[in-house]
């Protein structure tokens, strides 16, 4: 913040609302939104930038309140945990009749850490099987004691449906801020925090932010670690251009010329920074990449949503046990760079509520590049997955059976197929397999299995644990004792 502060007054309170998806977060949201929005655009880029203003009656006149939503999937934790981070209270919301869930209980582990003053808010209480004492009991489980169980954390029961509880918990929220308020100065240089980042083929590169000291004006600049622009068009959160923002409010902002970090505080003092660095060209990223790694570009439609497919795709492959690389991330659609990119690095291209470009349409239509997009994260996972598996290397498959080579047999005719003796340890070996060969845990070879023999006689398929005679065709030197390792095609 600011050091030199003249002319501090209460600024607004800023609230995070947390809690485990399909708890109601998002409704009970969307119902302050249409009853505390005197403009009643619920529009606008709200939804975009997970913020808005909201302004509550209270007993000295109207107090504004800004809301900043989070999304409850797993995916999306380190957007919550950031939620957590710039804001001033929070409010809890768990379902009546489905209780503790466990983003319920990440959600207060960061309430927690951060000693966030917050609000519980019981759910769908109109629900016949709700059941808010049990909720209270299994809070009391975990060590938070609400008023009425033992404790003073401020609790209040809600629906979106029938709008019950809602002024309640707005009045909840002012009591519990006004016992720490914070100050902020209208003159002071504007500071504040990149709540999230976009690119839009039309638009170029947005940012919503939070400003959380003085007050920003159109044609101020703004810089951040990453990324600095001089402000043409600011809009609050209504999607309304508007010439200056202050304290507690979110906006966007379009125009940057680099995307900032999500995360990254912005100040319109100029700090003394370096000389953003360029991105690497096609051919340079593919020097980066380790051999025998999965290569991949994600993309997204904003920064979150970059980080939560990131952590998404990572715990996918990481299940496959195959190593894998990013050699590009970005927010935007997907065009002919990303493609130029994927076609030297051999990577494959994962992007989540991010559009492919006509002109990389048609340039995918005539090369070999996997393209993967999707709405929804996990079914992008899942394709994904799938992918791989159909694709995946021969020296990254499981073997269905291995042995020992106990003896050799060379084949005058061809000196590519031989007749070698196997002591089959584990699995089941078929005539449709093909094998590696390895010896002092180094892979030397492999081939295709032509005919399988046991005591003489031909079979389709041998199981473990027996020693028979399998036909080879291979172009590598086959040793005595080297481990044979088998493959179903």
């Amino acid at each position: 913040m600011a050091k030199e502060t003249h002319n501090l007054v209460p600024r607004p309170p800023v609230v995070v609302v947390m809690g485990h998806v399909d708890h109601g977060k998002t409704s009970l949201l969307d119902c302050i939104r249409k009853t505390h929005i005197a403009s009643k655009e619920a529009g606008g880029i709200t939804q975009h930038l997970g913020a808005y203003e909201a302004e509550v009656a209270s007993v000295d006149g109207g107090r504004k309140i800004t809301f900043l939503d989070t999304p409850g999937h797993e995916a999306f934790a380190k957007i919550r945990q950031r939620g957590s981070l710039v804001a001033d209270v929070a409010v809890l919301v768990i379902a009546a009749e489905e209780g503790l869930k466990p983003q319920t209980l990440e959600a207060l582990s960061y309430i927690q850490k951060e000693q966030l003053p917050y609000v519980i808010a019981l759910n769908k209480i109109d629900r016949p099987e709700a059941n808010p004492d049990k909720v209270k009991q299994q809070l009391a489980e975990q060590g938070i004691f609400v008023e009425g169980y033992g404790g003073n954390v401020p609790t209040v029961l809600t629906s979106a449906k029938t709008g019950e509880g809602i002024d309640n918990l707005l009045e909840l929220i002012l009591l519990v801020y006004d016992m720490n308020e914070k100050k902020a100065d209208y003159q002071a240089p504007a500071e504040g925090v990149i709540l999230e980042s976009s690119m839009d083929a039309k638009r170029g590169i947005s940012a919503a932010i939070l400003v959380l000291q003085g007050t920003l004006h159109r044609g101020d600049t703004i810089y951040t670690p990453s990324a600095s622009t001089k402000i043409k068009l600011m809009e609050n959160f209504l999607g309304k251009p508007v010439p200056e923002v202050t304290f507690s409010s979110p906006a966007q902002i379009t125009g940057w010329d680099i995307q900032p970090l999500v995360g990254e505080w912005f100040s319109t003092n100029k700090p003394e920074q370096t000389q953003p660095q360029q991105p690497d060209a096609p051919e340079q990223k593919k020097q980066d990449i380790p051999k025998n790694q999965l290569a991949i570009i994600l993309k997204a439609d904003v920064a979150g949503s970059l980080e939560a497919l990131e952590t998404v795709i990572g715990s996918a492959i990481s299940e496959l046990k195959i190593p894998y690389a990013v050699v590009d991330k970005s927010v935007g659609d997907i065009v002919l760079w990303d493609l130029k990119t994927a076609e030297a690095t051999n990577a494959m291209i994962i992007g989540f509520k991010s559009r492919v470009t006509s002109e990389a349409k048609n340039y995918i239509q005539s090369r070999p590049i996997t393209v993967i997009t999707g709405d929804i994260i996990y079914h992008i996972a899942e394709q994904v997955t799938n992918e791989i598996k159909k694709n995946l290397a021969p020296d990254a498959a499981q073997p269905t059976a291995r042995g020992e080579i106990i003896m050799i047999f060379s084949d005058k005719d061809n000196r590519n197929r031989q007749i070698v003796g196997v002591h089959l340890t584990e699995g089941i070996v078929e005539k449709t397999d093909w094998f590696t060969l390895v010896r002092d845990n180094a892979e030397v070879g492999k081939g295709k299995v032509l005919s399988l023999q046991k005591n003489k006689d031909g079979f389709d398929m041998i199981k473990a644990e027996c020693e028979c005679g399998v036909q080879i065709e291979t172009d590598a030197t086959v040793a005595l004792h080297d481990i044979i390792n088998f493959f179903n095609k």
